[in-house]
């Protein structure tokens, strides 16, 4: 939570919540976590606007959920309002693309936007998620050595030995795919930057239920 409290800058001026995708907390221990980490957000912005949505909730989880004094609904009662903090923890790629696209967000918390498509190509990604892709680039060209989630290997102790390491083959690369450059338009884009910070706090009890959250800005 000191994370976001740190980097959330603009976040005075949200006052409504909308989270998607959560899962069930009473099925699912990661979205219990991700619930609490919820609530915690609002009691720092100050607000009891907060709608959720999930299909995945059953009566139990709704039952606590507006326990809590927030609203389910399906439809966004916060589309037409600014400075709405969207909060999308297990959100698909399709879902992203819809909530950056046509609710444009100056702010959501979300699956760190420059891995979420890595198992698609740059293409693939631009043609079928242009807002996520433009996002994801404006992300890479601020930090383009930074790859977030992959741990700094260790320097080995010496103990004496010496590894043999075999010689690699020389292989052809006649098949090599070298994907062709992409032209970002940001023209049409409704952020000409997005700025993002990995959640900090990952390690605890929660195990991985924040282990690919960031926070996104854009301006």
């Amino acid at each position: 939570m000191e994370s976001f409290k740190r980097y959330a800058v603009g976040s005075e001026r949200v006052k409504q919540i909308r989270c998607l995708a959560l899962g069930s907390p009473s099925q699912d221990a990661p979205a219990l976590y991700q619930l609490a980490f919820l609530r915690q957000v609002a009691d720092h912005l100050q607000t009891t606007e907060v709608s959720l949505h999930d299909p995945a909730f059953n009566d139990t989880d709704i039952a606590f959920i507006t326990g809590l004094g927030y609203s389910v609904s399906e439809e966004d009662p916060y589309k037409e309002v600014p400075h709405t903090f969207y909060f999308l923890p297990h959100a698909p790629l399709g879902l992203t693309e819809t909530i950056l696209s046509e609710y444009k967000p100056e702010m959501f918390m979300a699956n760190d936007i420059k891995i979420h498509g890595e198992r698609k190509t740059k293409v693939e990604m631009y043609e079928k998620y242009p807002t996520i892709a433009l996002a994801a680039n404006s992300v890479a060209k601020a930090c383009p050595k930074v790859e977030a989630g992959v741990p700094v290997k260790s320097t080995p102790v010496d103990d004496g030995f010496e590894t043999v390491k075999k010689k690699p083959r020389k292989r052809t690369n006649k098949n090599l795919y070298v994907e062709p450059k992409i032209e970002y338009d940001y023209t049409q884009c409704f952020f000409k930057t997005c700025s993002m910070t990995r959640y900090s706090e990952i390690e605890g009890p929660w195990g991985n239920s924040f282990s690919d959250l960031a926070l996104h800005i854009f301006e």
